[in-house]
């Protein structure tokens, strides 16, 4: 049996309750067997979007979409809250120094951590949440600015 806690969803790594269980699929349908018992979930795409039926619940899953005409938050380096969360790890200071890759703040909501890495080399520039901060939707979390040369 697996852990919940080590799902991946869209190479995203979420974060669920400690309840162990087994997945197998037989005629087009997924079993999850859990401590409680054994339930069925169904699965089925349209228009683009993923729906699963799990325990009376419909759940759609859809990709995110990008503003049209707005650069992406990584190659501008300006990072904004994508929903309200709470910021659970900083690893930088303004004016600090960065690499490519490097994490940089972790935000959490709905039990979900996301990890905010630079998108270059650079400095941070503004960084105006500290941990245990609450965040809104569009809120600047940090922003890193590359180098000039000399």
């Amino acid at each position: 049996m697996q852990k919940k806690n080590e799902v991946l969803i869209n190479n995203i790594q979420v974060s669920l309750e400690d309840e162990e269980y087994s997945l197998s699929f037989y005629n087009n349908r997924y079993y999850i067997k859990t401590e409680t018992g054994t339930h069925t979930a169904l699965a089925a795409k349209r228009d683009g979007k993923t729906h699963i039926s799990y325990l009376g619940k419909t759940f759609i899953i859809e990709p995110f979409k990008k503003k049209k005409g707005s650069a992406s938050q990584e190659s501008s380096g300006i990072f904004k809250s994508p929903l309200p969360a709470t910021v659970v790890e900083q690893y930088v200071s303004e004016g600090d120094n960065v690499t490519c890759g490097e994490k940089l703040v972790v935000i959490e909501a709905m039990k979900t951590q996301q990890t905010i890495t630079a998108p270059f080399d650079g400095f941070i520039k503004k960084l105006p949440c500290k941990i245990g901060d609450l965040v809104n939707e569009g809120e600047l979390l940090i922003e890193v600015s590359q180098k000039t040369s000399e």
